[in-house]
């Protein structure tokens, strides 16, 4: 089993002491020797209330990307009223029924690890399923990493159209020629995999409040150095055990970055979604580009 501190789902960050602290500050210095002050004007400065707040206000305002700023809307959509994540031991159990799967190492790791460990602001733990482990039991012989995927969501579509009226807009149209992984969510699902040996994986993640309003290429561009996008297969999977997250038609619906879905050119620049309307989840894929206020980014995030 791997070692993971009680911190280990944050990100380093950056204090006045480190490399870019100290460089952080030596702006700062800078600016304060051209400012040119008098004692009673940086008395001033030292009593407003506001300059601690506007300084933090900067430093975020140019600490986020600005790649397609102009592709997100404010937005007040949010989860269904009824919806609540389920305790990790049910949605585990839940994800071993519905594919088969063992629970041995996800248990140890349950009991051993994820006490110790917090939160990102935002997140709750999820249950997902290992794409091998699913392959190993379901397809066994497809080895590309590719077809995998693409098999595996298709394996989830043929569930979930069990469990629930669905319409998937993309049938027959989700072989690896068009649906691939987005590379960040295969070097951080690789990672979490040689981290959880096991064939339900445990991550935290949130289901789209974080990125709503925003397009999935915006989303992409301002995730945090630990996050990534769920891609299809573990985004539905999520459903699967928390079929109350779609069921309104009102709700906020599921962007899923951390899949490239191509059209009929060949271009990558779609990615899917899932969203619900006339009483069916619905499974598509639309542009990259674009953004609404009922539309949010599903994304997970890698201990670190």
């Amino acid at each position: 089993m791997k070692p993971m501190s009680s911190r280990a789902l944050n990100p380093s960050r950056v204090t006045r002491d480190s490399k870019k602290g100290i460089r952080i500050m030596d702006l700062v210095a800078d600016q304060l020797h051209n400012a040119n002050l008098d004692e009673d004007q940086a008395q001033r400065v030292i009593e407003n209330p506001e300059f601690p707040v506007d300084v933090l206000a900067l430093m975020r305002r140019f600490a986020t990307p600005v790649e397609y700023a102009d592709e997100e809307v404010a937005s007040d959509y949010a989860y269904p009223d009824d919806f609540a994540v389920l305790p990790i031991g049910t949605q585990v159990d839940r994800l071993a029924a519905i594919y088969g799967l063992s629970l041995g190492y996800t248990i140890e790791f349950i009991e051993k690890v994820l006490p110790g460990l917090e939160l990102p602001e935002g997140t709750d733990w999820f249950a997902i399923p290992s794409i091998d482990a699913v392959a190993a039991r379901f397809f066994p012989t497809v080895k590309d990493p590719v077809e995998r995927n693409s098999r595996a969501v298709q394996l989830m579509l043929e569930k979930l159209g069990r469990s629930r009226k669905l319409y998937n807009y993309r049938e027959g149209q989700l072989g690896p020629n068009r649906l691939r992984p987005h590379p960040r969510t295969v070097e951080m699902l690789r990672t979490l995999q040689e981290q959880q040996p096991g064939d339900i994986l445990i991550v935290a993640g949130q289901l789209g409040l974080r990125h709503r309003g925003r397009s999935v290429r915006r989303a992409r561009a301002i995730f945090t150095a630990n996050e990534f996008g769920a891609g299809a297969f573990a985004g539905g999977s999520i459903l699967l055990t928390h079929p109350k997250r779609l069921g309104t038609g009102n709700e906020l619906f599921m962007d899923l970055p951390g899949d490239e879905y191509a059209d009929d050119d060949g271009r990558c620049g779609e990615a899917p979604c899932l969203d619900h309307g006339g009483g069916e989840v619905r499974f598509d894929a639309y542009w990259v580009e674009g953004y609404g206020r009922d539309y949010g980014s599903v994304s997970f995030f890698l201990p670190q």
